[in-house]
């Protein structure tokens, strides 16, 4: 039988003994196929198992197909079918989807299929009656993350994700898996959040609402399909991947990482890849034997001490301490990489996950790896301890991969790079995989699980191909190891596919994919100095990369960033401090400057803008007089001193003055600031040091360059903006328009402009958004064309500080889309993760009092988004 034709068997034979594997020279050549039971094999209401199963819409029901929780039966209120039967949408508001009973949702996984090209409002995806009173709990989704929310003995809780949650438009898998302490979310098969939380039971009596009235500021655009709810508490890994394969055949065009469906047979696996080259594979453990098969580090073939096989095959536990898995001579790490399943679902301790020996021999040093975190130990003389930031991993099954590059140590949980360590030396010998523990003093460097079949790579983590081939050879091997995988980015800008960037100590780490050619380095920056920050890039040109340094300052860094070469493209963002890098912000992948997450989300707020402005758009586009009025606070008046409440502009605002002076921006930033005059502003007075610092004014000027739009003569700017006011300076408490407010909307400016916010952010975010819709609504009830500006993002390490910044970018994006117009989305450039569309790190922004006032440069950029979505496509 040919290889061919063997590959394509799902059993095979030997001497009358079926096989697992069959082997040709020590290569295999088969293996046999893993196939996940159907979903309809899984039903019942054991652990592990499917209670519900909305297999059909009828149009009244939600029957379950099988044969657990057939009391789970929903019935749909007011529902309607979409023309495509596998979906379904909300006719009206408060419309849901009612169970005949309460299911409790601790110790259960809900699957959802959501289509996000499709507009059509979902207030929660699942929760509590509506009207409930006492324990309502509902998981609320919108555009930017998950929320979980609700009542415990009338008192109002609400719950974040750990992690920013975003998505594109297009099809997704959502998962909420729902254990006592914490709630854990799965997008596409990839966890990308945890809330924790204080519930001792979540009742849950419906699935999907409609939005209920139009204050609701959570609801996401979108459709609803399938529901499966599952009996686990995540650790069922075959089933849980059972269910993904249902989804991929119901839903073409889902795309969940990962294993589900019939598991694909490799082809002659890895075997191409055998050798001791740059590339190759050194030591790869295929099965119980533990021999080395590859033509490659023969003299490292590994003997088993103690080992005890798992029920499972390609699984091991170790039945005592001090045992392991023993190379037969030391083996060098540098310049290769380590890939090690783990299962975290079984309860055994590992010390170590390679290491040499325990000795004063400063070369040998070990891995620890706890399951929150991989630490290095090395034996200096005194044994120094590492940790490597950012790992940590669920129960379930993972693919652990570490890279050694000379005195840098990185590593990757399932695809992911995650962080990397320092181990202090240029040589790192091994000499075992995997070490029980040696006595009770060792329990708090072990991790609780058990070790899969490793494999040595000879790589400097540059070898894309063989990288892939491994991870796609593990998710055969292993059911339930879910390996990410980055879909490539079309039209990203400048070619960036994939980019991810991260730093620690003068070290950072890049692994970018440009115009389809992977790189990944770890580059080193040198420190800024005693009391000095700098910002450096890290740059590709002619296929290698590089770091550019900025220049050191004392305060605003970021107007020391470099010029990069001609022909460079940036990569990422650098700030170094003192001593060590500060952060690293990846710059892409970009789309028109957006991060390509939240691209579909940024461009439904600038359509929707554009459809609300008709008559500035329409003005510009025949080169018409044009006139905008904005209200707001600080960051728009830029004042110096108070000013009238009711006649905009005048001598006060957009000023030189305490905006600037006495704060962080030092003399030279300051000196050039461009003064002009009253005159220049189209104003009368004889000021001489008006600026032009705000993000309306590159949408000023972008009219004047492009069109010759003058100040003063065919371009009208009112500003009305006051410091330190918001939206409970523009109304009275009977909800009226103050003198201040009344005269905005008095203006009768072809585009009226609503920015504040940064004031607002302490108060609560429903009565922000209220009055932010009534603002808009008085101002359109006198026939003016209303947008909002959303607060740029706040200068604060405090998490919940930063959340009241979050909250209020909610509230803004609620109350534009009920009053049916749209914002400028700022939280989209100065969100974690999405910092690579700004000019700043996290740690400057608003830079230019480290609180609540942005600088010309930051404004310059957030001005950019004001214009693009006013006049971009004119």
């Amino acid at each position: 039988m040919s290889f061919i034709a063997l590959r394509n068997q799902r059993r095979a034979f030997l001497n009358g003994v079926e096989q697992t594997s069959l082997f040709i020279n020590g290569q295999r050549i088969w293996q046999k196929p893993v196939v996940l039971p159907a979903i309809s094999e899984i039903y019942g209401t054991g652990a592990g198992e499917v209670l519900i199963h909305t297999a059909t819409w009828s149009g009244t029901s939600i029957p379950n197909a099988g044969g657990g929780g057939a009391t789970y039966n929903a019935t749909m209120t007011g529902a309607t079918i979409d023309a495509e039967p596998e979906w379904l949408q909300f006719a009206a508001t408060g419309r849901f989807f009612e169970m005949a009973s309460i299911v409790e949702g601790i110790g259960k996984r809900f699957y959802m299929p959501i289509d996000l090209s499709v507009s059509r409002n979902l207030i929660a995806l699942m929760g509590y009656r509506l009207n409930q009173t006492d324990s309502q709990v509902s998981l609320i989704f919108n555009e930017t993350g998950l929320r979980v929310g609700g009542k415990i003995a009338n008192t109002n809780v609400s719950f974040n994700l750990s992690n920013a949650m975003t998505v594109t438009q297009g099809l997704h898998l959502l998962e909420l898996q729902l254990n006592l302490g914490a709630f854990e979310v799965f997008l596409d098969g990839v966890s990308v959040g945890t809330a924790s939380h204080d519930f001792t039971t979540f009742p849950l009596k419906w699935f999907g609402a409609g939005v209920t009235k139009a204050s609701d500021l959570n609801s996401f655009l979108g459709r609803m399909g399938r529901i499966v709810v599952q009996a686990t508490d995540g650790t069922h890994s075959t089933n849980i991947a059972a269910v993904r394969q249902y989804y991929r055949a119901t839903y073409p065009g889902l795309t969940i990482a990962g294993g589900g469906g019939v598991t694909p047979e490799p082809d002659i696996p890895l075997a191409q890849y055998f050798g001791t080259g740059s590339g190759q594979i050194l030591v790869d453990v295929p099965t119980d034997t533990l021999n080395n098969i590859a033509a490659g580090g023969t003299s490292f073939n590994l003997t088993s001490t103690g080992v005890v096989e798992d029920a499972a095959p390609g699984w091991r536990l170790w039945s005592a301490a001090g045992q392991r898995l023993q190379f037969a001579s030391s083996l060098d790490l540098n310049g290769k990489r380590i890939f090690l399943p783990i299962d975290a679902d079984v309860t055994r301790t590992l010390v170590s996950v390679l290491g040499g020996a325990v000795s004063s021999n400063a070369v040998y040093a070990s891995l620890l790896f706890d399951g929150t975190g991989l630490r290095i130990a090395r034996n200096a003389g005194s044994w120094v301890v590492t940790d490597i930031a950012g790992l940590n991993s669920t129960l379930g099954v993972h693919l652990l991969e570490i890279q050694v590059s000379g005195d840098r140590i990185g590593c990757w949980l399932d695809g992911r790079f995650v962080g990397w360590g320092l181990p202090g030396q240029a040589q790192f010998l091994v000499q075992f995989l995997g070490v029980s523990n040696s006595g009770a003093g060792d329990t708090s460097n072990g991790f609780v699980g058990r070790m899969g079949r490793p494999r040595v790579l000879v790589t400097d983590g540059s070898h894309t191909a063989v990288i892939n081939a491994i991870r796609d050879q593990y998710e055969v091997e292993y059911p339930g190891l879910t390996v990410a995988v980055d879909a490539p980015v079309t039209g990203a800008d400048n070619g960036i596919s994939a980019l991810s960037a991260a730093g620690r100590g003068t070290d950072v780490l890049v692994d970018a994919t440009v115009a389809g050619t992977r790189y990944n380095q770890i580059l080193t920056v040198a420190p800024a100095g005693t009391g000095l920050t700098r910002y450096d890039t890290v740059y590709l040109q002619g296929g290698a990369l590089a770091v550019a340094q900025g220049t050191a300052r004392t305060t605003d860094p970021e107007y020391g960033q470099p010029a990069l070469p001609g022909g460079a493209i940036p990569l990422a963002r650098v700030r170094v401090g003192a001593t060590a890098i500060n952060s690293a912000v990846a710059r892409g992948p970009l789309i028109g400057g957006i991060h390509h997450s939240v691209r579909a989300i940024y461009e439904a707020h600038r359509t929707a803008i554009r459809a609300a402005l008709p008559a500035l758009r329409g003005k510009y586009a025949a080169g018409q007089p044009i006139s905008l009025a904005v209200t707001g606070d600080s960051i728009t008046a830029v004042q110096s001193a108070g000013p009238s409440l009711t006649l905009p502009n005048t001598d006060v605002r957009d000023r030189f003055g305490n905006y600037f002076t006495g704060q962080a921006l030092q003399a030279d930033v300051q000196a050039a600031i461009t003064r002009f005059t009253s005159a220049q502003m189209g104003r009368p007075g004889s000021v001489t040091d008006h600026v032009k610092v705000g993000w309306f004014w590159p949408l000023l000027n972008q009219m004047a360059t492009a069109k010759g739009y003058v100040l003063g003569s065919n371009l009208s700017y009112f500003n009305f903006a006051v410091a330190t006011y918001g939206v409970v300076e523009m109304l009275n408490p009977d909800k009226t328009p103050t003198a201040w407010l009344s005269a905005w909307i008095a203006q009768n400016a072809d585009a009226h402009a609503i920015a504040t916010g940064m004031n607002d952010r302490t108060l609560d975010p429903v009565r922000v958004q209220g009055d932010m819709e009534i603002i808009a609504g008085l101002a359109q009830d006198a026939g003016r064309q209303v947008f909002f500006v959303e607060l740029p993002r706040a200068n604060t390490t405090n998490a919940s500080n930063h959340a009241m910044t979050q909250r209020t970018w909610a509230a803004t994006r609620a109350a534009a889309l009920a009053s049916g117009t749209g914002c400028v989305p700022l939280g989209l450039i100065y969100e974690d993760g999405l910092l690579g569309g700004h000019v700043v790190n996290v740690e400057d922004v608003c830079g230019i009092n480290k609180s609540n006032h942005p600088t010309p440069l930051e404004q310059d950029r957030n001005g950019q988004l004001v214009a693009d979505c006013l006049i971009g496509d004119l």
